[in-house]
């Protein structure tokens, strides 16, 4: 379930942004899925909560990676 808030909330950003300033539907969501992969700072701030988080966040961030590129491809 987090996987899918976070997957889905980074691609709706990126296609509200895309909209916003005019951007194709197609490029907005690119945009959108350009974002997916994106998680660093995620890391960085789990690093100072408890573990189970962390290994969480961690978790989430190598899924969201692995299916970035994936659906960039889809997206094309």
């Amino acid at each position: 379930m987090i996987i899918g808030v976070a997957l889905g909330g980074k691609l709706a950003t990126g296609w509200a942004i895309g909209r916003l300033t005019q951007l194709s539907k197609r490029a907005s969501l690119r945009l959108g899925v350009a974002l997916i992969p994106r998680g660093e700072f995620s890391i960085l701030l789990a690093s100072l909560a408890p573990a189970p988080l962390l290994d969480l966040t961690v978790i989430l961030v190598l899924v969201l990676a692995l299916l970035g590129p994936v659906l960039m491809r889809w997206s094309e």
